[in-house]
């Protein structure tokens, strides 16, 4: 009779198949009609050692098989691609990592957010803390016949948000809460931070004024006038400016003494005396 096995000649310890191996057959234990090269109808048990594989597959379904250097972890596949961006890791399936490209996931309108599902999707609860969107009015548009509108959105508070440009550069600066904590969920303009004018009319003013008044701070003996002009433009943006662009003004030269009393102890008077000299470098001083 012909033996089904033999020990191999390199070690003395492994065994082969003689017959079915050898000529394309399969070896089955448990059962007659083997699905594989080794077919086990049981389990099979390994103690101290490794089960090497390449691949795992769920029966009756070989294509459905995963590496498993994938489940591992240690494939470089196991990762997502870094091309356009990179995609996001958003969870596992076949015992490799899912990819998706970028996601923007939010709570629903009134919603906050208070945490984060296993599967990624968001945990939404409450009412929105902070200050819901609201229209402001800004300047008269003369060209639509409309107030120009900027929308606030619906914001967190302590947040601040400028508007859109409007009229001549015109600008409003608004904040969700006060700093007296009072109303945390209105939103209230600072205006202080508004820039820039709704309209603006170009003009240009004359004006006579006293030399005394004016110059040196109003310190100092001057007689005549000074003529000025003050001129407002509009683009790009409203500006004042005041020009002097003439002037009378003449140095008034004068003595002054001024009596003081000793002080306490001392009998008499101190006088001090000041002198205008209009030729000096600072005339009037």
């Amino acid at each position: 009779m012909t033996p089904l096995w033999r020990v191999t000649d390199n070690t003395g310890k492994d065994i082969r198949d003689l017959i079915d191996v050898e000529s394309g057959g399969r070896i089955g234990i448990g059962l007659t009609t083997p699905l594989a090269n080794v077919h086990v109808a049981g389990e099979v048990r390994i103690e101290n050692g490794d089960s090497m594989v390449n691949q795992l597959c769920p029966e009756g379904a070989p294509g459905s098989c995963f590496n498993v250097s994938d489940f591992g972890g240690n494939s470089p596949s196991f990762a997502c691609s870094l091309a356009n961006g990179g995609d996001y890791a958003t969870g596992f399936a076949g015992g490799k990592i899912s990819c998706a490209p970028d996601q923007e996931v939010r709570c629903p309108t009134g919603k906050r957010l208070i945490g984060i599902n296993p599967d990624g999707t968001l945990v939404c609860a409450g009412n929105f803390d902070g200050c819901p969107s609201r229209n402001v009015q800004l300047c008269y548009n003369s060209v639509t016949g409309l107030f120009d509108i900027h929308s606030l959105p619906a914001s967190p508070q302590n947040v601040y948000e400028w508007t859109v440009t409007s009229g001549i550069n015109y600008k409003e600066r608004w904040h969700c809460g006060d700093t007296s904590a009072s109303h945390p969920n209105v939103w209230h303009e600072s205006v202080a931070d508004r820039t820039g004018e709704c309209s603006c009319t170009p003009s240009n003013t004359p004006e006579t004024i006293a030399c005394e008044g004016n110059w040196n701070g109003g310190v100092g003996h001057w007689t005549g006038t000074i003529d000025r002009e003050t001129v407002v433009t509009c683009t790009p943006n409203t500006s004042s400016t005041t020009t002097i662009t003439g002037h009378t003004c003449a140095c008034d030269p004068q003595t002054e003494t001024n009596a003081f009393s000793c002080p306490a102890g001392y009998t008499g008077s101190d006088t001090q005396r000041r002198d205008w000299i209009c030729d000096s470098a600072v005339a009037g001083h």
